[in-house]
């Protein structure tokens, strides 16, 4: 008998345990859970002979008391050489046994297993690890994301058998839901490979890339707000303010990992928002400097001896950079959104980038979405608008369940919703000033919107 590494588990109950009676009682109950289910019991253990024992008793009292009295000598006399047969065929699935001795053993207990005729075929049982061609040995699980992590989901019997940390989770990009294959390594799993990629919407709220501040005067750290200005209160309701906890604090614990300026996510369930936990610190390799103000660029001396062009005559040069120009500009209305945060589902993520700066232009925080790739629309739906003030979806790029689904939450949250007829930005700008100022959501030729437009 031995134990599969359970500590990170472990910690986790420790960490959800309150001072009070019940909160105690529940994770004395949880840590012994966690025991048993961390538990292996190798072949020769005291208990795995005794279980056996009972079996073959159990299987021995069936047959007796569901076998004809007239046969009982027989079947008793069969029963233990029968059992061990069936334990050999059950372990290495050896070549069954003869003609002659099947058609004994049912015409002895015909009235406790059903005769089957010899001509059915034995039904063949295909396994998610056969379809797809995963070795022996291996395994393929389903995830379920955590709030550090994933949980593993056996794939046949949607049974818990494991974890991978949060390290792994994001150097392979492993979505929620998603269908994976991994290999037992000295009690741990090891990932192998994505067999197919799911991105469900996770059952926790994420707050990312909040920055670490430290109170004057003191070696309490705190998170209030992330890196883009927005206010950990405006996610999670119970929460203004997350303080750092003194184990993880470098300034207070040797073995803190956590610092003034870091940047982290916090995540939590949706269920206990007041039970916050740190997701992920990020490294200072992956962040670049963020200067206060703009480096303001040399104007080029123009060169000895050039020749420069008559005020009001357009050079080819001039006239390309007007073009282009032009093009870059992409506000035709004037209007301040005042940092409101506008999601424009337009059904695939090709504009993304160019829409976003549109909403940047009207002082606007951007996020476009794409419900066509999760298959669970009501549950994304349900998480995508929590957090956001205007909602603008684009009429021909959505399917009627996508649009139905969408304005339920719309009402829910009490959002303010406008359709753009087309993927265009003028149809999407005009879309998000509709909704801003809680105008119509449709533009109809019987209900004329007048726009201001930019000069």
């Amino acid at each position: 008998m031995y134990y599969q590494d359970y500590r990170e588990n472990l910690q986790n109950i420790l960490d959800n345990i309150k001072g009070d009676q019940d909160s105690l009682n529940l994770g004395a109950i949880a840590i012994i859970s966690l025991l048993d289910m961390a538990m292996v019991k190798e072949d020769g253990d005291d208990n795995d002979e005794e279980d056996t024992e009972q079996s073959e008793k159990d299987y021995e009292g069936a047959n007796y008391d569901n076998a004809n009295e007239n046969d009982d000598e027989e079947i008793t006399e069969g029963d233990e050489e029968a059992e061990e047969d069936n334990d050999q065929d059950a372990a290495t699935e050896t070549i069954p046994e003869s003609e002659e001795n099947k058609e004994e053993k049912l015409e002895t207990i015909e009235e406790a297993v059903p005769e089957e005729s010899e001509s059915d075929p034995i039904p063949e049982i295909k396994t998610v690890e056969d379809e797809y061609g995963v070795p022996t040995g291996h395994r393929a699980v389903i995830v379920e994301r955590s709030l550090q992590g994933v949980r593993l989901h056996n794939a046949n019997t949607n049974e818990y058998i494991g974890i991978l940390n949060e390290e792994i989770t994001r150097r392979f990009n492993i979505g929620n839901g998603s269908l994976i294959e991994v290999k037992p390594v000295e009690g741990r799993f090891a990932f192998v490979r994505t067999l197919q990629q799911v991105d469900e919407p996770e059952d926790n709220d994420v707050f990312h890339f909040a920055v670490v501040k430290r109170e004057s005067a003191a070696n309490t750290l705190y998170v209030d707000s992330n890196v883009g200005g927005e206010k950990l209160s405006d996610y999670n309701p119970t929460q203004n303010t997350y303080f750092i906890p003194t184990v993880v604090n470098k300034l207070t614990s040797s073995s803190g990992f956590v610092s003034e300026g870091d940047i982290l996510d916090l995540a939590w369930k949706e269920d206990r928002p007041e039970e916050i936990r740190i997701r992920w610190v990020y490294p200072d390799t992956n962040l670049g400097s963020m200067p206060s103000q703009k480096i303001k660029e040399k104007k080029k001396e123009p060169a000895p001896n050039a020749t420069t062009p008559k005020k009001g005559v357009p050079t080819p040069k001039n006239v390309k950079e007007e073009k282009h120009k032009t093009n870059e500009s992409m506000t035709n209305i004037a209007y301040n959104l005042n940092g409101k945060k506008v999601t424009v589902v337009i059904g695939n993520e090709i504009r993304s980038t160019v829409v976003n700066s549109l909403i940047s232009a009207h002082n606007g925080k951007g996020n476009v979405v794409d419900a066509f790739k999760f298959s669970n629309v009501d549950k994304f739906y349900k998480k995508a608008l929590r957090h956001t003030d205007l909602v603008v979806m684009v009429q021909n790029l959505n399917k009627h369940a996508t649009s139905k689904t969408l304005q339920k939450y719309v009402k829910k949250y009490k959002l303010r919703f406008a359709i753009a007829d087309s993927a265009g930005l003028s149809s999407i700008e005009r879309a998000i000033y509709r909704a801003y100022k809680g105008f119509p959501a449709y533009e109809t030729t019987n209900q004329p919107v007048e726009y201001p437009m930019a000069e």
